[in-house]
């Protein structure tokens, strides 16, 4: 990641040059910064194009290029040192970096930013020939190269050579890699890949001519008959590629990857090239296994077969049992490679190799391992610590790391910025993953290790790294480790005695079970005396444990530099003052809301977490001048702001929380104790019971907490200002970068100032302002494209009196980017700017003419995608959408009659509380083929929910035919429904089918069999009903049944139900008595 290194030390940098011009006095020096700045800027910017195009594998950084960055970088810090110590010599320094730094600017087009990464082992055949096919002349204008090959024969390898080759780069005006196994909604999502982002088709239709129309194009489609499911979607790319390319330049070349030419479909009208299809063969025969020798054994002689040559013959019986798998076979021999003992190889890693497409060949690119540095090779190898399926922190895995001396730095590069490389280098080649959050809200990315991953790491692990679970450790092994870990998986665990003989530990954590939300807590016998002899500890995690009655041994481990602590005391003990050399203490998982007054003592902390809990910070705080990283500095009774002033190294996120009042004399003392601060996330929050300050004293606040140019997210909470100040967005210019806003509960504020004028504004929230009628009272006369142009997510809560964004009419305006609006309780608010993107609105409590206002505007658009609508305070009688919309969910609209909703590409509906909603099969129902969920709750005036058995005949069931897709049914409190309607039987796609707290509801209908994919059935509340069908026996599949509170129900077909269902009977007197509420049948 050289290219995200030299950014990063660009902008760090940048950020100094930016600090330092504010102080000089001479015009020429101040032109010359600002010269500086601009050109730092542009090679942010090529850095960042080469940070793309390094997103595809096989790349490296451009020798020249690199170096040029590098030198003009070198003499833009003496320059900058030369500036802080009033050097003579210093303005030379900066003319030199200005001139090398241009000609890295200037670097002439044709010359590429990547080059391919050299590998001498490897076979240049294929690729000479795929690069001749590319760059010859073609009498096309634009022709396609299918690359077809079985799994394992090397196309995504090749492709990405091709890709980094300079010749290609010469040829073509410009290039895109897009994997389509990314690709989730068919072709025409194509673009969102190449372009790293998600917009409507239009727009991002018109971003890609502005880029390759006229210019001669390579575009390569990798993988693209990865995904059954999808394949379908790909049957018609001729058709496709050829309108989306048909502005392109002569010349221009597709290349597809596939593993035949079946699974490409049609690629007509686009011409092949000549020979075409390119095929890959696997290696056979004695090429094969001379190729996997030779990475198996390295440099080492691999010698004949013998009975004692005991690696050979094992690299042989490997080789036998893989042919045909040539990128598997690479793999494994890369692994024997990194391995001394080959004897246990096949036991521990290959029996874990079944389905090698599927498990690491899709995970783990192990050639990764064998190239990456020794310092990155030890902080992975560290992460054997950690069970499977563990959820870890990014920063937490950093902070360990450091603690134990794995991040090498330099003074142009601090060890925060050293792990953040190697971590997301590892993340890069597939060593961590993201955890996919339900709530997307979740500011803290968790990350996990695959288990295979998991399990090679621990293959390539000295053992003086153990993961312990119970088992004892050998005595030859005690005296040596140095990292252990348990996992507490029990509420009584026992400490195994051998620990404390292991004397040269330095790392123990105590973690928890897989499950974070069901973690347990472990109480720990003795666990003082254990630890009081482990003197050599850097790192004790004992977030699994309580440490409720925890004494003072803190004062034994001397070398501790890292701790995190569980579920503890509201006191933390005085002994862990002692600890000098301590970096990180992290108190989240604690009770802790009172720290001892001795804290100042800890010179060495970098790093503390408190979990916002502390009532005060202990005296003398601003003592702790080391401190980076702080989640809240509280101005009490034994600080004040003077002791924020002493924190100048403070980066990150910062919440600050105002519990006592301040005076003029001390703000006077401490103007702009942020602004040389690198934090980029700072929270304002005042005391609930704080009183009313003089304006001019908020105003003066204000001036003492200059924000740092690194600003990129604010947060103001109960402020009691009758208005922010216009200094906030004017006086300091910094804001200008600031890319979050959120002000909540300022109960007194009635102005704000002029937010639009934002350039990088994306999220802004307003909360609980009870008196603010307009965002903006000033002009608000703005060219289209500069009123918010970046503004992406806007919500708007508690808001009684907001009338508008303006007291004049905004009709004009336009909110160009949002995507996500939430508007509640806002019920003055009846319109609102256009919104030509917009894709997800939540709309609560709010007026008719509101949602009227924004329902004609996204419908205008079409790219509406969510709509969640709850109680409407106008009168909403009738309710009609025909834009794309894949999920609508309408609730406690009680005045709604009808609802006609005309999406095709609905999958969810919800509609609860809609108490005189009439029809929904003729409106709504009729046009939703692709509907996957449907859910109606306490809406009982729906005339299909009364229908009779007698009724069936006449009745048109039609709507319910189309319903091919729905995977979900919720029938919830319904007081008039007698019967399940017929049209129901059609469903037979059903997975899911609840039916709660239907009053009157007499049966189940015999034809529920019919829903052969039912897994779940649940059945509550329904007191009418005396038996279930016979025909739930045809369920083969169903996993749960749940019955509850059915006070009639005699009987059920226990006999013919699924063997593996679990069936879950609760408050069924009249049903024979179980021993336990959840029994297998």
């Amino acid at each position: 990641m050289e290219a995200t290194q030299l950014r990063h030390l660009s902008w760090e940098l940048r950020k100094k040059l930016i600090f330092e011009k504010s102080s000089v006095t001479g015009m020429v020096v101040a032109e010359l910064a600002d010269m500086l700045l601009k050109v730092m800027e542009d090679i942010e910017c090529k850095l960042g194009v080469a940070e793309c195009q390094l997103q595809v594998p096989g790349g490296v950084l451009n020798k020249d290029f690199k170096q040029g960055v590098e030198d003009g970088l070198s003499l833009l810090k003496s320059f900058l040192q030369g500036l802080q110590q009033g050097s003579k010599q210093f303005q030379g320094e900066g003319n030199d970096a200005l001139k090398t730094l241009r000609l890295v600017k200037m670097m002439d087009s044709k010359k590429a930013l990547v080059m391919e990464e050299e590998l001498s082992s490897e076979d240049d055949t294929d690729k000479e020939t795929i690069v001749r096919v590319l760059t010859e002349s073609d009498s096309d204008k634009l022709s396609v190269i299918p690359m077809i090959g079985m799994p394992g024969t090397g196309k995504t390898l090749l492709v990405q050579r091709v890709y980094h080759e300079r010749r290609v780069f010469e040829y073509f005006d410009v290039k895109h890699w897009v994997s389509v196994s990314d690709i989730r909604a068919g072709p025409s999502k194509l673009l969102d890949q190449v372009f790293k982002q998600k917009t409507c088709d239009i727009k991002i239709q018109e971003k890609f001519h502005s880029v390759v129309d006229g210019k001669r194009y390579l575009l390569i489609l990798d993988g693209v008959t990865q995904g059954d499911q999808y394949q379908y979607q790909y049957q018609y790319h001729g058709v496709f590629l050829h309108h989306l390319l048909r502005n392109v330049s002569h010349g221009s070349k597709v290349i597809l990857t596939a593993s035949n030419m079946a699974s490409l479909g049609n690629l007509e009208p686009l011409p092949l090239v000549k020979d075409a299809p390119y095929q890959l063969e696997y290696p056979s025969g004695d090429e094969g296994w001379n190729s996997f020798k030779s990475i198996a054994f390295g440099y080492e002689a691999a010698g004949e077969f013998r009975p004692e040559n005991i690696k050979l013959n094992i690299a042989w019986e490997i080789y036998n049992k893989y042919a045909g798998m040539p990128r598997l076979l690479k793999n494994i021999a890369i692994l024997l490679h990194s391995r001394g003992n080959w004897e246990y190889i096949t036991d521990i890693q290959l029996k874990s190799i079944q389905d090698p497409f599927q498990t690491i060949l899709s995970k783990l690119n192990l050639d990764s391992y064998k190239h990456i540095s020794p310092e990155i090779q030890h902080c992975v190898k560290y992460c054997s610590l950690f069970p499977e399926g563990y959820e870890f922190n990014k920063v937490d895995l950093i902070h360990l790391w450091d603690a134990q001396d794995y991040l090498s730095t330099t003074p142009a590069r601090p060890r925060e910025l050293v792990g953040d490389e190697y971590f997301e280098e590892l993340h890069n080649n597939g060593y961590f993953f993201k955890k996919n959050k339900a709530d997307t809200n979740i500011s803290v990315i968790s990350y996990l290790m695959d288990s295979l991953v998991n399990e090679f790491i621990r293959s390539v692990t000295e053992p003086v790294i153990c993961r312990a679970v119970d088992e004892a450790i050998g005595e030859a092994n005690k005296n040596n480790v140095l990292h252990l870990s348990f996992i507490v998986d029990k509420s009584e665990w026992t400490v195994p005695s051998w620990i404390a003989e292991a004397n040269k530990l330095k790392s123990l954590l105590f973690l928890p079970g897989t499950s974070r939300e069901s973690a347990i807590i472990g109480s720990i016998p003795n666990i003082d005396r254990v630890l009081s002899k482990l003197s050599m500890l850097q790192a004790l995690d004992l977030a699994a444990v309580n440490c409720e009655d925890l004494p003072e041994f803190f004062g034994d481990l001397n070398e501790l530099r890292y701790l995190r602590l569980g579920v503890s005391s509201e006191y933390l003990p005085e002994s862990i003052t002692t600890l000098t050399k301590l970096q990180t203490l992290d108190l989240r998982n604690s009770n802790v809301v009172v720290l001892p007054r001795g804290f100042h003592r800890l010179v060495g902390l970098k790093h503390l977490y408190t979990g916002d809990r502390l009532m005060d910070l202990p005296p003398d705080f601003g003592k702790l001048t080391s401190l980076q990283t702080l989640d809240v500095f509280i101005v009490g009774e034994n600080n004040k702001l003077d002791a924020l002033a002493e924190l100048t190294v403070l980066v990150g996120k910062l919440k600050i929380r105002y519990e006592t009042q301040y005076n003029k004399d001390e703000l006077k003392e401490t103007v702009g104790i942020l602004k040389n601060t690198y934090l980029t996330d700072i929270s304002l929050i005042w005391s609930s019971s704080y009183e009313e300050e003089e304006e001019d004293v908020d105003d003066m606040l204000y001036s003492c907490l200059q924000p740092p140019p690194s600003l990129e997210s604010l947060t103001v909470c109960r402020w009691k200002g009758v208005g922010l100040p216009q200094q906030l967005v004017d006086g300091f210019p910094v804001l200008r970068n600031l890319v979050s806003l959120h002000i909540e509960d300022c109960g007194r504020c009635k102005n704000l100032p002029i937010f639009s004028a934002l350039p990088h504004l994306r999220f802004l929230q307003l909360w609980d302002l009870s008196t603010l009628e307009y965002i903006e009272i000033g002009d608000t006369d703005f060219p289209k494209q500069d009123y918010f142009p970046s503004l992406e997510s806007l919500v708007l809560a508690n808001l009684p009196l907001f009338k508008g964004w303006s007291r004049e009419s905004h009709d004009h305006l336009n909110l160009p980017r949002l995507v996500k609006l939430g508007v509640s309780g806002c019920p003055k608010l009846k319109s609102m700017p256009q919104l030509q993107s917009l894709e997800s609105l939540e709309a609560h409590y709010v007026h008719g003419l509101l949602l009227e206002h924004i329902q004609k505007s996204a419908s205008d658009s079409s790219t509406l995608k969510r709509l969640e609508i709850v109680s409407v305070h106008h009168p909403l009688k009738s309710f009609s959408i025909n834009s794309g919309l894949e999920s609508l969910i309408i609730r406690q609209c009680s005045q709604l009659e009808n609802l006609i909703v005309e999406s095709s590409n609905l999958k969810q509906l919800e509609v609860h509380d809609c108490g005189k909603l009439i029809d929904i099969t003729t409106g709504a129902l009729t046009h939703l083929n692709l509907l996957e969920k449907l859910e109606i709750k306490r809406c009982e005036m729906l005339n299909w929910l009364e229908i009779k058995q007698d009724d069936y005949p006449d009745h048109d069931d039609s709507a319910w035919q189309r319903l091919k897709f729905i995977r979900s049914l919720k029938l919830l409190h319904n007081s008039s429904l007698n019967y399940l309607p017929k049209g129901f039987s059609f469903l037979e796609r059903l997975e899911e089918l609840s039916l709660h707290s239907l009053q009157n509801l007499r049966s189940i209908p015999e034809w529920i069999g019919n829903f052969r994919q039912l897994r779940r059935l649940s059945i509550r509340n329904c007191p009418v009903i005396t038996e279930l069908p016979d025909s739930l026996g045809r369920l083969s599949v169903l996993e749960q049944l749940a019955i509850y509170q059915c006070p009639r129900l005699k009987q059920i077909p226990e006999s013919r139900l699924n063997s593996s269902c679990k069936l879950d009977i609760q408050d069924c007197p009249k049903l024979p008595r179980r021993d336990t509420n959840s029994q297998m049948i």
